[in-house]
């Protein structure tokens, strides 16, 4: 269709890491029928994700339209929160430097609901409602907004969950090996756990979406779930035995969630289906911590950091109080490996789980700091950057890396100053992990249950409705572009400092959007709140989470 629009909402399905060689198969093989539909009637191109490809940081460039430099989010972990740390708190929505899409469209009258985007807790005030997604601690009583539609949803039994209750059956147990069996012996208990979190996702969607909006944005992270750990299943999908067929009907049911959401979204909404990242396998765990160990850049010491835990607690007189509470063998070992055991005096450079990157031990920034900023700093980084695009897998020969680049090569913007010096990017081929690694091994490359499927770049992305140009583009768009996209296409101006582009190829030459009109005041930056502070026992939850999920060490 062309000519003027008459769009007047805009309805956004993420599924979190879908990839489009997943996804092509399932249509293919019939199990999907309404998204062959809407490809062969939309829009559809590859989204490139951000660098490193991970779920804190591409959901917050799709959130504010924004790279990394500009909204100053670069991993799983959050060092504003603590500057200097060794081991910052896990990342939260206040750590996004820049107005989220749904914060501008309050601001201009029009309504949002959004459910479960990963990185919206603690939740922000907006005109509509919204549920609060990945990194939201189990027990937040505030993961609503407004307060009340916790009540609500839970009171109908349709409240979204945040973690899969397959996580805590397993929590008694301990170690890789406890998970792999757990897998192996109850994959179809799993399955039954990720299709309990997609239709509680999708029930709550298809209640929540009977009110005004402008906006309704939901993710359905279920989809990155199974391919982490069930990702040679999935490829081997749709096949023949049980499990082949209970993965063909997890994307079926995925397929009907996309349907109901678009039919209760009408005629007259857009709809783009989206993944924040696309998804590969995983030749393995490789230990970047162990590398730089054995490369000279790192010292190993393993009862440094935790000792230097006690001397700390017998200084405030709490060292009784400790012993006591160390007597839990979880306790403990949450403790030793909530700190990177190194000898900081002895170490250049060290890796931070969760960010794929490697940063200085610079004086002045961290806490011991060693190395000098100017020509020493700047040496340092370059060397490493160099020195680490030879870094192979021994069993294969492989190379692990497809690129190392200095921070500022890859980020642009005020927060430039929070992200690793030297920015990792596993080969896309055989798709290691990075991480910290178990540093008192001389081995790199380790096999995970958590990540037998890995991040790519490449994800998805589909728009459909009323102006829409059919067909499939060339080249990628990038996550970024949403944003603005969206304000495009609800008669709003993208902010000029946006990074992305509005996506005016996937419409016809001379469709322009009419927009909706302003459903209320709108709120003002007044009304914006303040970083809300939280106590320990939230952080240490998500830590433990994120860990369960194989994201940090």
């Amino acid at each position: 269709m062309s000519g003027a629009g008459a769009i007047r909402r805009v309805l956004i399905i993420g599924l979190d890491g879908g990839t489009w060689s997943v996804l092509d198969r399932f249509v293919d093989a019939g199990a999907m029928p309404r998204l062959g539909s809407m490809l062969r009637s939309g829009h559809r191109a590859s989204l490139l994700s951000t660098i490193p490809p991970t779920t804190p940081v591409a959901w917050a460039s799709f959130s504010t339209g924004m790279d990394p430099g500009r909204h100053g989010v670069f991993g799983f972990l959050a060092p504003q929160r603590d500057p200097g740390s060794y081991s910052p708190p896990p990342v939260r929505r206040d750590a996004v430097q820049a107005p989220s899409l749904w914060r501008r469209l309050s601001d201009a009258g029009l309504s949002s609901v959004v459910l479960s985007v990963p990185l919206t807790y603690p939740p922000e005030p907006l005109n509509g409602a919204m549920v609060t997604g990945m990194f939201t601690p189990t027990s937040a009583p505030d993961s609503t907004c407004p307060a009340e539609l916790r009540a609500e949803l839970s009171s109908l039994g349709i409240m979204p969950k945040f973690q899969l209750d397959f996580a805590r059956r397993r929590a008694s147990g301990r170690g890789e090996d406890h998970l792999a069996r757990a897998l192996a012996d109850n994959a179809e208990i799993y399955l039954e756990d990720i299709s309990d979190l997609t239709n509680r996702q999708l029930t709550a969607s298809l209640h929540l979406i009977r009110r005004p909006w402008d906006l309704f944005v939901t993710v359905f992270i279920a989809t990155d779930r199974l391919q982490h750990v069930l990702w040679d299943e999935v490829e081997a999908s749709p096949g023949d035995g049980l499990l082949g067929r209970r993965i063909a009907d997890f994307y079926s049911s995925i397929d009907k969630a996309i349907g109901e959401l678009v039919d209760a979204a009408g005629p007259e909404a857009a709809v783009i289906v989206m993944s924040d990242h696309g998804f590969g396998r995983c030749a393995g765990n490789y230990s970047v911590g162990r590398w730089l160990v054995d490369e000279g850049y790192a010292r190993h010491s393993p009862s440094r950091a935790y000792g230097a835990l006690r001397h700390a607690l017998d200084a405030l007189g709490l060292k009784r109080a400790a012993s006591r509470a160390m007597g839990s063998g979880r306790i403990e070992g949450a403790v030793r490996r909530s700190f990177i055991p190194l000898d900081w005096s002895r170490t250049v450079a060290y890796f931070q789980p969760g960010t794929y990157g490697i940063r200085v031990n610079l004086k002045g920034r961290e806490p011991r700091g060693i190395v000098a900023p100017g020509d020493d700093y700047d040496r340092l980084r370059r060397e490493i950057r160099d020195c680490a695009l030879e870094m192979t897998d021994a069993a294969t020969g492989e190379r692990v890396l497809s690129a190392a680049r200095l921070r500022e090569e890859v980020y642009d913007g005020p927060h430039l100053g929070w992200a690793p010096d030297v920015l990792l990017e596993p080969a896309p081929g055989p798709g290691y992990h990075l991480v910290l690694g178990d540093l008192s091994s001389p081995r790199r490359v380790a096999a995970s249950p958590k990540t037998r499927g890995s991040h790519r770049r490449e994800g998805i992305l589909l728009v459909s409705g009323t102006g829409v140009q059919p067909g499939r583009s060339s080249s990628p768009a990038a996550i970024s572009d949403i944003a603005p996209t969206v304000l495009w296409l609800l008669g709003q101006r993208g902010a000029d400092e946006m990074d992305g582009d509005v996506l005016r190829y996937c419409f016809d030459r001379d469709f322009e959007p009419t927009g909706p009109r302003a459903t209320s005041a709108g709120l003002t930056s007044r009304d914006i709140d303040a970083p809300r502070n939280t106590d320990s026992t939230e952080d240490d939850e998500i830590s433990d989470r994120l860990r369960g999920l194989g994201y940090v060490d």
